[in-house]
């Protein structure tokens, strides 16, 4: 049985949002989170 590896993102009230393998690189995660950081919650 293979092993995976994935970086999960939660959001402020929980939510999964966005999931990531194990070769993310770190621009795109930090783009990523500018736009979740600038979400309005509802």
């Amino acid at each position: 049985m293979a092993h995976s590896s994935v970086t999960f993102v939660v959001d402020r009230i929980g939510r999964v949002r966005l999931a990531y393998p194990v070769d993310l690189q770190p621009d795109d995660l930090a783009a990523d989170l500018r736009i979740l950081v600038r979400e309005k919650v509802s």
